[in-house]
């Protein structure tokens, strides 16, 4: 069986407020994207795709050379969204006879290795998978400005990456929200879902961390120091 993962490190980084994107920088003596590659980089994967922005697929690649990978990693452009970011990365895998493909967000690369068996174990014609977290905080409904409702978080998660998809299930479908013009997801799940596929939960207790401001890279190295 021939699975693959999709990197997708396309983003520019603005809410970090460094000169390169934030999947770039060095997190404990290695770049952030090297540590969610390396995640991936199992014999049951046998293929990487890191999708970056246009600028910095060269720069990217000087990096992975200066790492061993059991995997072969091909580095492709992204769009100028996550959700074509993602496309071009399935359109790249199209060549190739894959069966099932997980797709995670580079800036999260605290998340555990051991997890990735169980994680494609769950994956099946028809289903994909999703890594969850419990809410932990209240949450409120609102509407201009006032809060209006207060939903039980009993039945609500944070929804993170990777998420996992058999492969021509997840790419008919991307292919079918280009069609319709809809190039606003934010999530794999949300296409999904909307072309009449279902999820499954993968659901982990520990800290998998999503890199977005520099307050969450100093989050992060203490994540990886205590580990």
């Amino acid at each position: 069986m021939n699975n693959a993962a999709i990197i997708v490190a396309a983003g520019s980084g603005t809410r970090f407020d460094s000169k390169v994107p934030k999947q770039f920088l060095k997190l404990m003596n290695m770049e952030i994207i090297i540590r969610s590659l390396k995640i991936f980089d199992i014999p049951e994967i046998s293929l990487l795709v890191l999708v970056v922005n246009k600028e910095m697929v060269t720069y990217s690649k000087k990096i992975i050379e200066g790492y061993k990978f059991l995997n072969p990693i091909e580095v492709i452009s992204g769009g100028d969204k996550r959700q074509l970011s993602v496309f071009k990365g399935l359109e790249y895998l199209n060549d190739y006879e894959i069966d099932k493909v997980i797709i995670h967000d580079a800036a999260r690369p605290l998340f555990k290795q051991r997890d990735l068996i169980p994680f494609l174990n769950k994956i099946e014609s028809g289903v994909g998978v999703v890594v969850v977290s419990s809410m932990n905080n209240t949450i409120y409904e609102i509407n201009n400005n006032r809060i209006i409702n207060v939903p039980d978080r009993k039945n609500y998660v944070n929804a993170e990456t990777p998420q996992g998809f058999i492969f021509n299930e997840i790419f008919s479908s991307h292919k079918k929200e280009l069609t319709r013009k809809m190039y606003y997801n934010t999530d794999d799940v949300q296409i999904f879902l909307k072309n009449g596929f279902q999820m499954v939960l993968y659901n982990i207790s520990y800290n998998n961390l999503k890199i977005t401001k520099k307050e969450d890279f100093l989050v992060a190295e203490t994540l990886l120091i205590n580990k």
